[in-house]
């Protein structure tokens, strides 16, 4: 009996405390000029008429104004999203939500506006490009296939957002940017890091930022000789003619389609890149060794790999690929 009371005791002990825990983490937050939960952020839609979405909507992109110390530093994000090489995906992508009329935005991270969660840019202006183009904006084109019309604009409407930005949301008196992207919209950070730091004066700090957007052209286990992601970057340079938004300095040397492979590209960007690549990345992984979901959660997740899917990875190259990898600072 005294047992079962000391335990009743504990859980009301333990429960007390909980609340107290829980009360004090929302009084850090607010104290950090950060709220419990991530207000929502509503599109902002571009005025340049060919600044559109595979669909024909207009394009649009997430803006907060920063404040305090963070007045005057910039940080674009550049979310991904696959991509889309010929008309059948391209068509799927436009039924997909990606190139509809976005809804409010939640965004986390590196995004976010309490300072707990985002130290370096939670008081920084932070925009979002919405992705809608499936070209890792660098798109120009637009074609007509069975009755609809697909346009191509993924250079467009990053030329168009940063005009605006400049010239009507004050990112023009910048004294620090960072461009920054994550899997197709690190491979769009990394293409157009130049580009971006272009738009500035000397005086101003400009980095660029690529998240899981450094791939290899690694042959596909099983699915032939050729990679799928070689395959994908070829449809780019066909359907969205991708070309002109690539590194001339890489064009003019190699095949258009393995300028959108960091290991191509890295020697001719000028302005300080840094990448993040995890060994064990689904899309990497899955989308070279041909593993299902099934194998790589029960590889890379639980860290039970057989011999063989070891020996699949190896055979890839995904392993040594990533120890050559080589990247500028970060450091803001």
């Amino acid at each position: 009996m005294k047992l079962a009371l000391l335990l009743s005791l504990l859980l009301i002990l333990l429960s007390q405390l909980a609340l107290i825990h829980c009360f004090q983490h929302q009084q850090a937050v607010k104290a950090d000029g950060g709220s419990t939960r991530q207000p929502p952020v509503y599109p902002t839609f571009l005025s340049n008429n060919r600044a559109v979405c595979l669909s024909g909507n207009r394009a649009s992109y997430n803006f907060v104004k920063g404040y305090g110390e963070g007045l005057t530093k910039w940080l674009v994000f550049l979310p991904g999203g696959g991509w889309c090489e010929n008309f059948t995906s391209c068509l799927n992508y436009t039924s997909g939500g990606l190139s509809r009329s976005p809804d409010p935005d939640y965004s986390g991270g590196m995004l976010s506006s309490r300072k707990l969660e985002n130290p370096d840019f939670y008081n920084w202006n932070r925009v979002k490009i919405r992705y809608c183009d499936g070209s890792s904006f660098t798109g120009n084109s637009r074609k007509f296939h069975n009755g609809t019309w697909l346009h191509f604009r993924g250079a467009i409407i990053f030329k168009a957002a940063m005009k605006e930005l400049l010239q009507q949301k004050g990112m023009a008196s910048a004294t620090q940017a960072v461009l920054a992207g994550e899997s197709a919209g690190g491979v769009a950070t990394m293409l157009h890091c130049d580009k971006f730091r272009r738009l500035f004066p000397n005086s101003t700090r400009v980095k660029c930022l690529s998240d899981a957007g450094y791939f290899f052209p690694a042959k596909r286990h099983n699915f032939g000789s050729q990679s799928r992601f070689l395959s994908i970057f070829q449809g780019l340079i066909r359907l969205h003619r991708s070309i002109k938004a690539l590194p001339r300095s890489c064009t003019q040397k190699l095949n258009p389609a393995l300028c959108f492979f960091a290991h191509n590209v890295m020697e001719y960007i000028k302005t300080p890149v840094f990448f993040i690549v995890s060994q064990y990345d689904f899309i990497e992984i899955s989308w070279t060794t041909g593993l299902s979901k099934h194998y790589y959660a029960t590889c890379v997740l639980a860290k039970n790999c057989s011999s063989q899917q070891l020996k699949i990875m190896q055979d890839a190259g995904l392993v040594g690929n990533h120890a050559r990898m080589r990247s500028g600072s970060m450091e803001l």
